[in-house]
């Protein structure tokens, strides 16, 4: 089975503004201890994603994440917010996938919801 996240990954989730508390209290239940939510319906730089990257840049400088879950399938969103050669992910059964330009310049890798 191959790994989706190790704990000490930095991980971003992108779902609606109200769901990501308990979403991110959850993970940090798991042993996630840098784990970050921003609402991905935001375009551009809102508040939410605003303090998700500056949280990002003083931990790893690049100011993106390790691995980015997208609660509504976004994964065009979450291309953009994983480093290079990172790895992204969607909890929803209809997907916005990245253009393949994308997944192959940056290197990302797409998790699905179980291996086959």
């Amino acid at each position: 089975m191959k790994e989706f996240a190790h704990v000490e990954d930095v991980l971003l989730v992108l779902g609606p503004a109200e769901e990501l508390p308990g979403l991110l209290a959850g993970l940090v239940a798991a042993g996630f201890t840098s784990a970050y939510g921003a609402d991905e319906l935001l375009d551009g730089e809102g508040p939410t994603l605003a303090a998700a990257r500056a949280a990002l840049e003083a931990r790893g400088g690049s100011g993106r994440a390790d691995v980015v879950v997208s609660v509504r399938g976004r994964l065009d969103l979450a291309a953009r917010w994983v480093r290079r050669g990172g790895r992204v992910a969607s909890l929803a059964a209809g997907t916005v996938m990245p253009s393949l330009d994308t997944l192959v310049a940056r290197e990302v890798t797409v998790i699905g919801g179980r291996d086959e």
